[in-house]
Protein backbone atom coordinates (compact mmCIF):
# COMPACT_ATOMS: atom_id res chain seq x y z
CA UNK A 1 0.00 0.00 0.00
CA UNK A 2 2.63 2.61 0.87
CA UNK A 3 4.56 1.91 -2.56
CA UNK A 4 1.39 2.80 -4.25
CA UNK A 5 0.75 5.65 -2.14
CA UNK A 6 3.05 8.41 -4.55
CA UNK A 7 1.23 7.68 -7.40
CA UNK A 8 -2.36 7.86 -5.78
CA UNK A 9 -1.28 11.39 -4.58
CA UNK A 10 0.08 11.77 -8.50
CA UNK A 11 -3.10 11.20 -9.66
CA UNK A 12 -5.22 13.28 -7.14
CA UNK A 13 -3.48 16.32 -7.12
CA UNK A 14 -3.84 16.11 -10.94
CA UNK A 15 -7.48 15.82 -10.27
CA UNK A 16 -7.45 18.67 -7.98
CA UNK A 17 -5.87 21.15 -10.34
CA UNK A 18 -8.89 19.96 -13.01
CA UNK A 19 -11.43 21.10 -10.24
CA UNK A 20 -9.90 24.14 -10.10
CA UNK A 21 -9.68 25.20 -13.85
CA UNK A 22 -13.27 24.11 -14.09
CA UNK A 23 -14.06 27.12 -11.50
CA UNK A 24 -12.04 29.61 -13.12
CA UNK A 25 -13.91 28.71 -16.21
CA UNK A 26 -16.99 28.72 -14.77
CA UNK A 27 -16.38 32.49 -13.43
CA UNK A 28 -14.37 34.18 -15.85
CA UNK A 29 -15.11 31.97 -19.13
CA UNK A 30 -12.54 29.75 -21.25
CA UNK A 31 -8.72 30.48 -21.35
CA UNK A 32 -7.87 31.83 -24.72
CA UNK A 33 -3.89 31.12 -25.14
CA UNK A 34 -3.66 33.05 -28.26
CA UNK A 35 -4.65 36.22 -26.23
CA UNK A 36 -0.51 37.05 -25.64
CA UNK A 37 0.64 35.59 -28.65
CA UNK A 38 1.33 39.38 -29.84
CA UNK A 39 2.29 42.22 -27.87
CA UNK A 40 -1.54 44.42 -27.82
CA UNK A 41 -1.37 48.31 -27.79
CA UNK A 42 -1.34 49.76 -23.96
CA UNK A 43 -4.60 50.01 -22.70
CA UNK A 44 -5.18 53.41 -20.80
CA UNK A 45 -4.17 53.77 -17.50
CA UNK A 46 -2.30 49.92 -18.02
CA UNK A 47 1.31 49.82 -17.24
CA UNK A 48 3.53 49.56 -20.21
CA UNK A 49 5.38 45.92 -20.72
CA UNK A 50 8.59 47.30 -22.27
CA UNK A 51 8.76 50.71 -19.96
CA UNK A 52 7.47 49.39 -16.69
CA UNK A 53 7.44 45.35 -16.34
CA UNK A 54 10.45 44.59 -18.67
CA UNK A 55 12.76 46.64 -16.07
CA UNK A 56 11.89 45.00 -13.31
CA UNK A 57 11.69 41.27 -14.46
CA UNK A 58 15.41 42.20 -15.43
CA UNK A 59 16.34 43.52 -12.46
CA UNK A 60 14.79 40.63 -10.16
CA UNK A 61 13.51 37.59 -11.67
CA UNK A 62 15.97 36.52 -15.15
CA UNK A 63 18.78 36.25 -12.67
CA UNK A 64 17.06 32.59 -11.88
CA UNK A 65 14.40 32.77 -14.80
CA UNK A 66 16.97 33.41 -18.09
CA UNK A 67 18.38 30.06 -19.49
CA UNK A 68 17.24 27.20 -20.98
CA UNK A 69 16.26 25.03 -17.91
CA UNK A 70 15.17 27.94 -15.43
CA UNK A 71 12.80 26.59 -12.27
CA UNK A 72 10.03 25.20 -13.99
CA UNK A 73 11.10 26.34 -17.16
CA UNK A 74 9.26 29.50 -16.66
CA UNK A 75 12.08 31.95 -18.91
CA UNK A 76 11.39 35.59 -18.35
CA UNK A 77 14.41 36.85 -20.46
CA UNK A 78 11.50 37.73 -23.24
CA UNK A 79 7.61 38.17 -23.60
CA UNK A 80 7.69 34.74 -25.37
CA UNK A 81 9.09 32.79 -22.39
CA UNK A 82 6.90 34.97 -19.97
CA UNK A 83 3.79 34.12 -22.03
CA UNK A 84 4.43 30.65 -22.95
CA UNK A 85 4.20 30.13 -19.07
CA UNK A 86 5.66 27.14 -16.79
CA UNK A 87 6.64 23.19 -17.06
CA UNK A 88 6.28 20.83 -14.31
CA UNK A 89 8.94 18.57 -15.72
CA UNK A 90 12.78 19.78 -15.18
CA UNK A 91 14.72 19.97 -18.43
CA UNK A 92 17.22 17.81 -17.15
CA UNK A 93 16.68 14.77 -14.66
CA UNK A 94 19.02 11.99 -13.68
CA UNK A 95 16.03 9.07 -13.59
CA UNK A 96 15.17 10.15 -17.48
CA UNK A 97 15.46 7.19 -19.00
CA UNK A 98 15.05 8.48 -23.03
CA UNK A 99 15.24 11.84 -24.49
CA UNK A 100 12.42 13.56 -23.54
CA UNK A 101 10.98 16.23 -26.51
CA UNK A 102 12.80 20.11 -26.58
CA UNK A 103 11.31 22.44 -25.68
CA UNK A 104 12.94 25.34 -27.23
CA UNK A 105 11.99 29.36 -27.63
CA UNK A 106 11.47 29.98 -31.27
CA UNK A 107 11.98 26.48 -32.15
CA UNK A 108 10.02 23.73 -30.69
CA UNK A 109 6.67 25.57 -30.61
CA UNK A 110 5.18 29.09 -32.03
CA UNK A 111 2.21 29.91 -30.83
CA UNK A 112 1.21 29.75 -26.98
CA UNK A 113 -1.61 26.59 -27.88
CA UNK A 114 1.25 24.98 -29.15
CA UNK A 115 2.74 25.21 -25.67
CA UNK A 116 -0.09 24.84 -23.89
CA UNK A 117 -0.72 21.30 -26.34
CA UNK A 118 3.17 20.49 -25.14
CA UNK A 119 1.90 20.80 -20.86
CA UNK A 120 3.06 24.07 -20.65
CA UNK A 121 0.63 26.12 -18.06
CA UNK A 122 -0.15 30.06 -18.15
CA UNK A 123 1.26 31.83 -15.46
CA UNK A 124 -0.36 35.44 -16.70
CA UNK A 125 -4.53 35.32 -17.04
CA UNK A 126 -5.50 34.00 -20.37
CA UNK A 127 -9.49 34.43 -19.59
CA UNK A 128 -11.41 37.63 -19.37
CA UNK A 129 -9.19 40.60 -19.02
CA UNK A 130 -10.61 42.05 -15.53
CA UNK A 131 -8.81 43.12 -12.28
CA UNK A 132 -10.47 40.46 -10.74
CA UNK A 133 -9.71 37.72 -13.60
CA UNK A 134 -6.02 39.19 -13.68
CA UNK A 135 -5.57 38.25 -10.03
CA UNK A 136 -7.32 35.24 -9.21
CA UNK A 137 -6.62 34.01 -12.71
CA UNK A 138 -2.93 35.14 -12.60
CA UNK A 139 -0.24 32.83 -11.11
CA UNK A 140 2.18 35.50 -11.53
CA UNK A 141 -0.09 37.88 -9.96
CA UNK A 142 -0.43 36.05 -6.80
CA UNK A 143 3.10 34.75 -6.56
CA UNK A 144 4.12 38.52 -6.25
CA UNK A 145 1.63 38.92 -3.91
CA UNK A 146 2.56 36.13 -1.71
CA UNK A 147 5.87 37.41 -1.77
CA UNK A 148 5.02 40.96 -1.01
CA UNK A 149 3.14 40.21 2.23
CA UNK A 150 5.64 37.77 3.07
CA UNK A 151 8.79 39.55 2.37
CA UNK A 152 11.68 37.38 4.53
CA UNK A 153 14.78 39.09 4.75
CA UNK A 154 16.47 42.07 2.48
CA UNK A 155 19.39 40.08 2.33
CA UNK A 156 21.51 37.00 2.34
CA UNK A 157 20.54 33.59 3.46
CA UNK A 158 17.95 32.84 6.25
CA UNK A 159 19.24 33.07 9.86
CA UNK A 160 17.74 30.79 13.05
CA UNK A 161 15.98 34.04 14.14
CA UNK A 162 14.25 34.35 10.98
CA UNK A 163 12.55 30.25 10.62
CA UNK A 164 10.01 30.89 13.77
CA UNK A 165 8.54 34.08 11.65
CA UNK A 166 8.53 33.00 8.37
CA UNK A 167 6.87 29.31 9.79
CA UNK A 168 4.46 31.30 11.34
CA UNK A 169 3.45 33.36 8.67
CA UNK A 170 3.28 30.63 6.34
CA UNK A 171 0.73 28.36 8.40
CA UNK A 172 -1.59 31.71 8.93
CA UNK A 173 -1.30 31.51 5.20
CA UNK A 174 -2.12 28.14 4.68
CA UNK A 175 -4.88 28.08 7.70
CA UNK A 176 -6.37 30.84 5.57
CA UNK A 177 -6.38 28.40 2.37
CA UNK A 178 -7.52 26.26 4.17
CA UNK A 179 -10.52 27.47 5.23
CA UNK A 180 -11.02 29.14 1.62
CA UNK A 181 -10.90 25.78 0.19
CA UNK A 182 -13.40 24.18 2.68
CA UNK A 183 -16.22 27.36 2.21
CA UNK A 184 -16.03 26.54 -1.19
CA UNK A 185 -16.45 22.44 -0.95
CA UNK A 186 -19.19 23.42 1.42
CA UNK A 187 -20.93 25.33 -1.17
CA UNK A 188 -20.57 22.87 -3.77
CA UNK A 189 -21.81 20.09 -1.00
CA UNK A 190 -24.88 21.91 -0.90
CA UNK A 191 -25.87 22.21 -3.86
CA UNK A 192 -24.72 18.47 -5.28
CA UNK A 193 -24.67 15.14 -3.93
CA UNK A 194 -21.12 15.17 -4.63
CA UNK A 195 -18.14 17.65 -5.64
CA UNK A 196 -18.61 17.93 -9.25
CA UNK A 197 -22.49 16.47 -9.71
CA UNK A 198 -24.38 13.49 -8.36
CA UNK A 199 -21.87 10.87 -8.35
CA UNK A 200 -18.64 10.15 -6.97
CA UNK A 201 -15.58 11.03 -8.86
CA UNK A 202 -12.04 11.92 -8.66
CA UNK A 203 -12.62 15.69 -7.89
CA UNK A 204 -13.66 14.21 -4.63
CA UNK A 205 -10.89 11.82 -4.44
CA UNK A 206 -8.78 14.64 -4.95
CA UNK A 207 -10.34 17.24 -2.71
CA UNK A 208 -10.37 14.35 -0.04
CA UNK A 209 -6.70 13.60 -0.55
CA UNK A 210 -5.67 17.27 0.10
CA UNK A 211 -7.93 17.27 2.99
CA UNK A 212 -6.98 14.28 4.77
CA UNK A 213 -3.45 16.15 5.02
CA UNK A 214 -4.58 18.72 7.38
CA UNK A 215 -7.00 16.50 9.19
CA UNK A 216 -3.85 14.23 9.91
CA UNK A 217 -2.38 16.80 12.24
CA UNK A 218 -5.39 18.24 13.51
CA UNK A 219 -5.69 21.61 11.71
CA UNK A 220 -9.28 21.45 10.13
CA UNK A 221 -12.30 23.38 11.97
CA UNK A 222 -14.69 21.36 10.92
CA UNK A 223 -17.46 23.11 13.55
CA UNK A 224 -17.11 25.70 11.22
CA UNK A 225 -17.92 24.25 8.01
CA UNK A 226 -20.86 21.83 8.80
CA UNK A 227 -21.67 20.71 4.64
CA UNK A 228 -17.91 20.33 3.93
CA UNK A 229 -17.74 18.03 6.97
CA UNK A 230 -21.02 16.36 5.99
CA UNK A 231 -19.01 15.76 2.90
CA UNK A 232 -15.80 14.06 4.41
CA UNK A 233 -17.45 11.80 6.59
CA UNK A 234 -19.23 10.25 3.66
CA UNK A 235 -15.89 10.34 1.79
CA UNK A 236 -14.45 8.57 4.52
CA UNK A 237 -17.04 6.11 4.82
CA UNK A 238 -15.99 4.54 1.44
CA UNK A 239 -14.02 1.13 1.38
CA UNK A 240 -11.83 2.38 -1.13
CA UNK A 241 -10.83 5.36 0.77
CA UNK A 242 -10.75 3.80 4.28
CA UNK A 243 -6.63 2.01 3.72
CA UNK A 244 -5.62 5.51 3.10
CA UNK A 245 -6.61 6.48 6.83
CA UNK A 246 -4.75 3.53 7.96
CA UNK A 247 -1.26 4.60 6.98
CA UNK A 248 0.60 6.91 9.48
CA UNK A 249 3.61 8.97 9.22
CA UNK A 250 6.68 7.61 11.53
CA UNK A 251 7.08 9.62 14.54
CA UNK A 252 4.48 11.95 13.41
CA UNK A 253 0.50 10.09 15.77
CA UNK A 254 -2.28 11.42 13.77
CA UNK A 255 -5.07 13.53 15.09
CA UNK A 256 -7.51 11.56 17.82
CA UNK A 257 -10.38 11.81 15.41
CA UNK A 258 -8.45 11.03 12.00
CA UNK A 259 -9.58 7.67 10.85
CA UNK A 260 -12.88 7.97 12.85
CA UNK A 261 -16.03 8.37 10.56
CA UNK A 262 -18.56 9.75 13.24
CA UNK A 263 -16.09 13.06 14.39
Amino acid sequence: MRRLLPAVFAILAGCATFVGTTDLDQRFGAANPARFDHPRAVAAGAPDYWKEVRPLLDGRCVACHACYDAPCQLNLASYAGLTRGAHPSPVYSSARLVADAPTRLGFDASTNAQWRAKGFFPVLNERAQTSQANREAGLMYQLLALKQAHPGPDRGPLTDSDRPRILHQSRDLAAQRLRDHLGYIGHLADHHTWLAGEALSLADLAAAAHVSVADYFGDVPWSDYPSAKSWYQRIKSRPSFRPLLADTVRGMAPSANYADLDF
